[in-house]
């Protein structure tokens, strides 16, 4: 299993890029699980929209967009109504979403996205919603 944990997804994506690991990941992953967690999962996407990321998780960021990891083709948003942070709470990211026209899911903290062989699934007994 490789495992990705959170902080901020520029940083995150930036550091998998100038550390040259994003191109050892295709390789990896023939044997090995990507987990993600909070930014660990952000960046799995085909790109980081990081105007999302700024306008809701307060990330500073010297680019609007940036590539991902290309392991899906949506976005991941973790942290769905959590009370640390304030701009995730569902209304917060409803007005947000109207801006987007990528599928998105949003994740509460006793949720998770399972993907196999493409097919996304939600699992845990938390809240999570689903856009586009």
């Amino acid at each position: 299993m490789l495992f990705f944990e959170g902080g901020n997804s520029y940083y995150l994506m930036d550091w998998i890029n100038k550390s040259g690991l994003v191109k050892l990941l295709p390789k990896m992953l023939e044997t090995k699980v990507y987990m993600g967690l909070s930014a660990g999962s952000m960046i799995t996407g085909p790109d980081i929209n990081l105007r999302l990321s700024r306008k809701l998780y307060a990330e500073e960021v010297e680019k609007d967009i940036m590539p991902g990891l290309g392991l899906t083709d949506f976005y991941v948003l973790p942290h769905l109504n959590s009370p640390y942070f304030a701009s995730r709470m569902e209304a917060t990211l409803r007005k947000a979403m109207k801006e987007i026209t990528r599928k998105t899911y949003a994740l509460d903290d006793q949720s998770a996205l399972m993907v196999v062989d493409g097919k996304a699934k939600i699992v845990g007994n938390g809240k999570y919603l689903e856009f586009n």
